[in-house]
């Protein structure tokens, strides 16, 4: 926005290596906004403690001891293997969580658990009075969002209704 009397104008210049280096920091953090949305997703459905407590499982395996729908947790499973949240492992097609990632993120009372910051961010939200009581409906099956899952469906909205799995 220019100042109506104002004369001045700014001359650009681009430097192409600190323009590369602010947009990879912008998707950086993108990328780590929606790290901790899933992270919150794999907490509150107990994903993160399945794996702990059960070792390396396929995803169907998993999506059944977790009640959640196979297909949606495949993709998520993708996403936080390709993100360092867990391993996988393309032998077998399992899932596993390293003795660090099982700490960090599913052995509450340890120093090192971390998952009350991905739990933080639903909760500082303007919409938190909306929030859901279902918040693994992201991994439900068709229609969820990842939003759906931080926060209620507001009434009248025109979301799908959830299917049973």
């Amino acid at each position: 926005m220019a100042l109506e009397d104002s004369t001045y104008r700014i001359e650009h210049t681009i430097d192409e290596d600190k323009l590369q280096a602010l947009t990879g920091k912008i998707l950086q953090d993108v990328g780590g906004a929606f790290a901790v949305l899933l992270g919150y997703i794999g907490d509150q459905t107990g994903v993160y403690a399945a794996l702990r407590d059960n070792g390396p499982c396929t995803s169907d395996a998993l999506a059944r001891a977790c009640n959640v729908d196979a297909r949606y947790l495949q993709e998520w499973l993708s996403a936080q293997a390709a993100a360092g949240y867990v391993l996988y492992h393309p032998e077998t097609d399992r899932f596993s969580l390293s003795p660090e990632q099982a700490t960090t993120l599913a052995q509450e009372g340890h120093p090192a658990f971390l998952q009350g910051f991905s739990n933080s961010l639903p909760l500082s939200s303007q919409r938190t009075k909306k929030r859901s009581k279902r918040p693994g409906l992201a991994l439900e099956g068709p229609g969820a969002t990842i939003m759906d899952a931080a926060f209620a469906v507001p009434t009248g909205s025109s979301v799908p209704a959830m299917k049973p799995i």
